[in-house]
């Protein structure tokens, strides 16, 4: 697909044939290596999904897995304008973008694409993150971790942050993240309003306790939704 700044590779695994329409999914992937090592069950799921008559569109955002850019080019924003093209074609071309699939940080810009198009009808959340300033305080450690042992190393996430203020590039874990994504990622944060518009939310989560169980953050949100007059259903496997 054409994007605003190069071209985006992106995937679509189509109903299989002689089944009735079911609508489309558009895949929200999660963040930097999170969206590597989710790719293989991604396709699997994606096939499980054309086997009920649901297709789904894979989009690598700019900079990101076989689409052109550099992923210190990226942002924020950027990625969104890129996922809306894939929302397009799934109207032009599919069977009309009805869902939408956010994985980890992913399911943050979910919610931000179903507020800026109505006729998403669902959102399917997997082990779903909205805050993303904690998870790139979460990230950013990565780096103080792997420098530990180094007499010059990064030692807080502020010095991090107070790099990328000042306009430089921070590498994690071979990742470099430009000042633009560093202070959009601070600012995003769970929309409420936007997940009670929606007519429905299936959130699902990976556990690992013996009696699978949803991590306590997570059914304080949606306790919190629910009582907004959101309709979430929860599932922990």
């Amino acid at each position: 697909l054409p994007g605003a700044r190069g071209s985006l590779c992106a995937l679509y695994y189509a109903p299989q044939p002689g089944l009735a329409s079911r609508g489309d999914l558009l895949v929200v992937p999660p963040f930097a290596e999170e969206m590597n090592r989710c790719r293989t069950m991604v396709a699997m799921q994606a096939r499980a999904l054309s086997a009920l008559g649901f297709g789904t569109l894979v989009l690598d955002p700019y900079g990101t897995g076989e689409s052109e850019g550099e992923f210190a080019e990226a942002t924020w924003a950027g990625w969104r304008d890129d996922l809306v093209l894939g929302i397009d074609w799934l109207d032009r071309h599919g069977q009309g973008c009805r869902g939408l699939w956010g994985l980890r940080l992913g399911a943050a810009m979910a919610v931000q694409l179903a507020r800026q198009r109505p006729a998403i009808e669902r959102l399917l959340l997997w082990q779903p993150v909205f805050n993303g300033k904690s998870f790139y305080t979460q990230f950013l450690r990565i780096r103080i971790a792997a420098e530990m042992n180094l007499p010059d190393r990064v030692k807080s996430t502020g010095e991090l942050r107070a790099w990328s203020a000042r306009g430089d590039v921070i590498e994690v874990s071979g990742y470099e993240i430009g000042p633009a994504m560093a202070a959009e990622l601070d600012a995003v944060d769970l929309d409420h309003e936007a997940m009670v518009r929606v007519g429905g939310i299936d959130w699902l989560e990976v556990s690992t306790e013996a009696a699978p169980a949803l991590l306590p953050a997570s059914v304080k949100c949606i306790e919190t939704l629910q009582a907004a007059g959101a309709r979430v259903s929860d599932e922990a496997v």
